[in-house]
Parts: C-alpha cells; sequence; structure tokens
C-alpha cells in the first residue's frame, strides 16, 4: 500500500489526507443536493399524471350519472299478462293498476271507390268502361213487347267528315296511293286529310278512267262502313312501292281478296258508342227505354233499361259481354234493371279514404 502524502513540517499532527477528503466531500454537498431536486421532481411528476387519470376516470363516471339509466332513471316491473310497460326518467315513483277488460283489434275503413262518367260518344274501347264491351251481340226485351237482338261492332263510317277528324280505326295519312286494273291501266290518288273527306276520296276514285267504282257498303251488321272496288277492265291491284300514303292500309284494302272486286276486310270504323247501343236498343220496338243515369256520387255512369212490364236481358245465344259490362245483368227482375255497380271504371284522380286504427285503448284503473 503507497503511503499517503504528508506534508511536514506545518505542524505534527496535521492529516492532509483527512483534509483533502473533507474537502471534496464538501464540494460534493452540491451535486447531491441536485440529485435529490431532481429524483423529488421525478416523482411529483409521476403524482402529477396519476392524479390527472384518477380526475379522469372521475369525470367519466360523474357524467354518468346525469343520463336516464343512472340515479335519474326509472324502471317499470311488470305482474301478469297481456301488458308490457316502461318508465321515463321523470316518471312518478309508485305502484299503478291498469285492467285490460278487452284486447284492442284491428281495424281498417276503406272509402267507396269513385268512378268516373262515361264518355258515352267515343268507341266503347275508349269511353273507360271498367270492363270493355266486345263486339258480337246480346238480347234485350220486355214480357210485353217481345226480344230483340242487338248488334255490338264498328260504327257507320264518318264519310262525310274530313279524314283527320274521320271515325277510322287507323288514322289516314297523307301522301298517295295507287290503283289499277288489268286492261285499265293505273291512277295515281292523292290524300290530303285537312281538305277531304272519305267521300271526296271515292268521288276521286270514280273519276279515274282505269275502269274502277268505288263506294261504301254495309257491314255483317248492317252499317256503312266497307271500302268497295269493282272493275270493268279486269283483275284489280292495289297500292305500289312508291305509295306514300296509309290510306289503302287504313281502308283495309291490302289485305283483300277478289280480281274484279276488291272490298275492306273488315270494317274501317272504329267500335260503335254506348250512344249508339242506346239508340239501337231504344228503336228495337220492344217496349224497352234505356237510358244513362248518375251514380250517387253525380256521375253520369249508370245504365238503366226501363218498360211497362218486366225487362228481359240476355240469352244463351248472346256473343257479345255488354249486358256483363254495363253490369245490369245482376240487378233485380221488374220493370226497371239499372246497373248494380256504377260502369266506369275507377278515376285515377279521385282521393281514397284509407285509414288504419284500432278498436279503441284499454280501459285504465
Amino acid at each position: 500500500m503507497v503511503d499517503p502524502i504528508r506534508i511536514n513540517g506545518f505542524f505534527s499532527s496535521f492529516d492532509t489526507e483527512a483534509v483533502i477528503t473533507r474537502l471534496t466531500e464538501a464540494r460534493n454537498i452540491r451535486v447531491q443536493r441536485l440529485d435529490i431536486h431532481r429524483a423529488r421532481a421525478d416523482v411529483r411528476g409521476e403524482l402529477i399524471g396519476d392524479l390527472a387519470s384518477r380526475l379522469s376516470s372521475l369525470l367519466t363516471r360523474v357524467n354518468g350519472l346525469t343520463t336516464g339509466f343512472s340515479v335519474t332513471g326509472r324502471t317499470a316491473a311488470v305482474t301478469g299478462t297481456a301488458i308490457s310497460a316502461a318508465a321515463s326518467p321523470s316518471a312518478t315513483i309508485g305502484p299503478f293498476t291498469v285492467a285490460v277488460t278487452k284486447l284492442a283489434t284491428g281495424t281498417k275503413s276503406l272509402g267507396s271507390a269513385i268512378t268516373a262518367a262515361l264518355d258515352s260518344v267515343s268507341p266503347m274501347s275508349k269511353s273507360n268502361f271498367g270492363t270493355s264491351p266486345t263486339n258480337g251481340t246480346f238480347t234485350v226485351g220486355s214480357t210485353g213487347g217481345g226480344s230483340a237482338t242487338i248488334k255490338v261492332g264498328p260504327s257507320t263510317a264518318n264519310a262525310v267528315a274530313l279524314l283527320s277528324a274521320s271515325n277510322f280505326s287507323t288514322a289516314v295519312t297523307n301522301g298517295a296511293f295507287t290503283l289499277a286494273t288489268a286492261t285499265g291501266g293505273s291512277a295515281t290518288l292523292t290524300v290530303d286529310t285537312a281538305t277531304q273527306s272519305l267521300n271526296d276520296l271515292v268521288t276521286a276514285i270514280n273519276g279515274t278512267a282505269i275502269g274502277v267504282t268505288a263506294s261504301i257498303t254495309n257491314d255483317a251488321n248492317g252499317r256503312a262502313n266497307i271500302l268497295s272496288h269493282t272493275s270493268t277492265q279486269g283483275a284489280i291491284t292495289v297500292g305500289a312501292v312508291a305509295d306514300t300514303s296509309n290510306f289503302l292500309t287504313a281502308t283495309n284494302l291490302t289485305g283483300s281478296t277478289g280480281t274484279t272486286t276488291r272490298a275492306s276486310s273488315s270494317a274501317v270504323s272504329t267500335q260503335m258508342s254506348l250512344s249508339e247501343v242506346i239508340t239501337g236498343i231504344n228503336a228495337a220496338g220492344v217496349g224497352v227505354t234505356a237510358s244513362i243515369q248518375n251514380d250517387t256520387n253525380g256521375r253520369a255512369n249508370i245504365l238503366s233499361l226501363t218498360a211497362a212490364t218486366n225487362v228481359v236481358l240476355g240469352n244463351a245465344s248472346d256473343t257479345s259481354n255488354f249486358l256483363s259490362a254495363a253490369n245490369v245483368l245482376a240487378s233485380p227482375a221488374g220493370t226497371t234493371r239499372a246497373s248494380t255497380l256504377a260502369v266506369a271504371r275507377i278515376n285515377p284522380n279521385a282521393k281514397m279514404v284509407d285509414a288504419a286504427f284500432f278498436g279503441g285503448p284499454p280501459a285504465a284503473g
């Protein structure tokens, strides 16, 4: 071991090593104090962080106390059946008794269907019938006046009206069409729907020099709505590639058959109107008078048939559904038979009352 350094000559008992040690320890006191301050600061930081975490947790719990499901909330307990209950935070505390004397039943009230008025002058296929009448025949009569067969089908062609306002099933277009005969040559005729009628075109055809005579003849129901052609110059040819008017198609001549005679394969006109059917019934001579009456909503869509004796409707040979479409077959026998339901379809603009409600709330005690 190395001997400590000693400085002699001052005092014989002076310990220089101890002095240095003490001086060093004195100098280190400041460092130690700083370490202590730093350690205390670290502890304070940890304590503050822990306090902040605890305060946050406390705040969360305090906020939870303000909801309706905490100390301010209410619960409801139910004994028995057929009822359930829930309590709001403001509900009064205490017992309550509910006596259920009758369970409510679902009820629905539907307002009466409101129909439109019939369009008695348009073709029945377009006059807003609930069920469209079909072509064919139906029977009407009275016990004192006999019976008659009424024919439903195409109406009489309106030959004097301008083609643009006529009752053609297919609207005629402007342009030209061609007719020809085997030995008489061909003719091109011009169509102007704004200035010509069907009669005008019949006259124009008869004025050609190809040997063709045109006329308006009756269909199977006795109504003039067939355009017929006869030739004195051999077979008739209808139409050409250069045609620009659909007149021959609209008059159903393109599907016609024959050689020196060509006629419309079907009527050129639309289905007859309700007014025409009523006119036919009233003119049948069987003592039955037909008319259109108002329903309970004031709309003209009830077909009424009256006679001095009982009105008789329909038989097994009928081929048109007119009587059923007019809702008169179910009417009771008598001198007056009328539509049991409105004939017209439902008015799409009518307002329906459709309310759903309960039979009544249960009684409380």
